[in-house]
């Protein structure tokens, strides 16, 4: 599956789209972009690369504070909770979604004071 991707202003949107890149490609440009707070809108199952894919991105989701949110059927709830990151995980809609980022951060910048005493 192939993605296009939206800047948003905390967070990236990641959207199905057969003329876009693969997950791999983006969560690299991403990363040089130090954007680790991704929403990814999901209509089709998740295909075992992408699984690798996300599983490979769950350090750099835990060392930077960030969180990968999949929105859309709750099918792919039991495959993210596989993971066993609490940096992703499915919500049902995407409003749900982007609370959940903005919560995200507020409990980074506490963390990050924290380590910083």
């Amino acid at each position: 599956m192939r993605y296009k991707f939206e800047i948003e202003e905390n967070y990236v949107v990641l959207r199905e789209s057969e003329d876009g890149q693969k997950l791999q490609e983006i969560f690299r440009e991403l990363s040089s972009q130090s954007m680790f707070s991704i929403i990814l809108e999901k209509k089709e199952l998740f295909a075992e690369d992408e699984l690798i894919t996300l599983q490979d991105q769950v350090n750099d989701f835990e060392d930077n504070y960030g969180i990968l949110i999949a929105v859309g059927s709750e099918k792919f709830r039991n495959t993210l909770e596989a993971i066993g990151s609490e940096s992703i995980i499915w919500l049902p809609t995407k409003d749900e979604a982007v609370e959940a980022v903005y919560m995200n951060e507020l409990e980074s910048q506490f963390r990050k004071e924290l380590d910083q005493e």
